[in-house]
């Protein structure tokens, strides 16, 4: 399920071209993502940043709408982190080859 939602990210990046989004720094890239991700699924996601320097950006999600989705449908919230990590992570390297994105906690556990 993972490759979906890779292919999902690489299919929003016309968009972020087409509306310029920034992704020169790490700042920029994770509110980049952010808008991307809430374009695609909605004001679901909540969170905010944290720590933002040019190499690094910190966020914390509170909550998504695959954890929403699995909670309300009875199942393992933490069976959602993989097809999280593989959406951002290729958003993130789709815009910015430079940056990698890590989840090293998540709301969904």
């Amino acid at each position: 399920m993972g490759d979906i939602f890779r292919e999902l990210a690489r299919d929003l990046m016309p968009v972020a071209s087409a509306f310029c989004l920034p992704t020169g720094n790490a700042p920029d890239l994770g509110m980049t993502v952010d808008l991307l991700s809430s374009v695609l699924f909605g004001p679901v996601f909540e969170g905010e940043p944290l720590e933002a320097t040019d190499e690094r950006a910190v966020f914390r999600r509170v909550d998504c709408p695959f954890v929403a989705l699995a909670r309300e449908r009875g199942f393992n919230p933490g069976r959602t982190y993989f097809v999280c990590t593989a959406f951002k992570t290729a958003l993130v390297e789709g815009r910015n080859e430079e940056y990698r994105s890590s989840v090293p906690r998540a709301c969904c556990f």
